[in-house]
């Protein structure tokens, strides 16, 4: 930053027990830093000059751009991830949902002029929220913030208009073909719901019922009654204007067929029947037991699902 080199803020982070990480989504973007509630005056000054007052050095961006190329070749060795790409390329289409990761081609775009530009024209405070969770006296952290982020000045933040995700237009099958694979990786689903949709709870409990949990509909199929694969499921995903479902598993190559057939049986059920009252109040049980589980570790979790929610 303008008030410290990379070096400084490691040894500073490191020297209050704490942590600094950033993470980008489809969405957003985010900082986090991590520590004692008695070193938060520092830990938020720290991550503010991060936010506002980054310098950039060339020769650590080319370090990072190196580190992600490695990691896209790592990932392309990855069964489980050339699925997951096919999927959204196929369901998004040309909306920028249907990107997965990097590739050579947009890392190697990425310079140093275009990154200030997106700093510069999307890190606003009118932008931006700041989350704190710990034992910390919410007034005493406004006037910390305050007088962290008190010099950072609001602008106008473009919106980019992108196409709409393409209609479905029927079951659609991709091959993705990877020699000598002893198993297949296969990826069923739709788009669905965006995050904000008031239907989004009543989705969850489905897709619990359906393949979201351990005892659910799929997973008793596929694993305990024909032993197809080890760890079949279903997931939600919500974005800001779209979503979709997702069921995935890995299985033998001769049961690939069987497997699918397994799938569409079991969503063509669930629309067809629906679920009777026992089914919803297990989803429903399940889902109030993980709740904790997934909210209450560690504070920078719990600040990470109220940014996603």
């Amino acid at each position: 930053t303008k008030r410290r080199t990379s070096k400084e803020i490691r040894g500073q982070v490191f020297g209050m027990g704490g942590s600094l990480s950033a993470t980008v989504s489809q969405d957003f973007s985010s900082l986090s830093v991590r520590g004692l509630s008695e070193f938060a005056p520092q830990l938020i000054d720290l991550v503010a000059d991060v936010a506002v007052n980054p310098t950039l050095p060339a020769d650590e961006i080319a370090i990072l751009k190196q580190q992600r190329l490695q990691n896209v070749m790592q990932q392309k060795a990855s069964p489980q991830f050339l699925s997951n790409r096919q999927f959204r390329r196929a369901l998004f289409g040309n909306h920028p949902y249907a990107r997965t990761s990097e590739t050579e081609a947009t890392l190697q775009a990425i310079e140093r002029p275009r990154i200030e530009a997106f700093h510069r024209a999307h890190y606003r405070p009118n932008n931006a929220l700041l989350i704190v969770v710990g034992d910390v006296q919410p007034d005493a952290i406004m006037s910390i913030a305050e007088k962290s982020f008190g010099g950072w000045t609001r602008g106008e933040v473009p919106k980019p208009a992108f196409p709409a995700p393409p209609a479905s237009t029927g079951r659609q099958v991709f091959f993705v073909q990877r020699p000598n694979s002893i198993q297949s990786s296969m990826s069923v689903g739709n788009l669905a719901i965006k995050r904000g949709d008031p239907r989004w709870f009543e989705l969850t409990v489905a897709n619990a019922i359906y393949g979201g949990a351990f005892n659910s509909r799929i997973v008793r199929n596929i694993r305990e009654e024909k032993g197809y694969t080890y760890s079949p499921g279903s997931s939600l995903t919500g974005f800001a204007a779209a979503g979709f479902y997702r069921f995935s598993a890995d299985v033998r190559n001769d049961v690939t067929g069987a497997t699918l057939t397994e799938v569409f049986k079991e969503i063509d059920k669930m629309r067809a029947e629906g679920s009777d009252g026992a089914e919803p109040q297990g989803a429903k049980a399940y889902l109030r037991g993980i709740f904790p589980v997934q909210t209450a570790g560690r504070p920078d979790e719990r600040a990470e699902h109220h940014l996603r929610v």
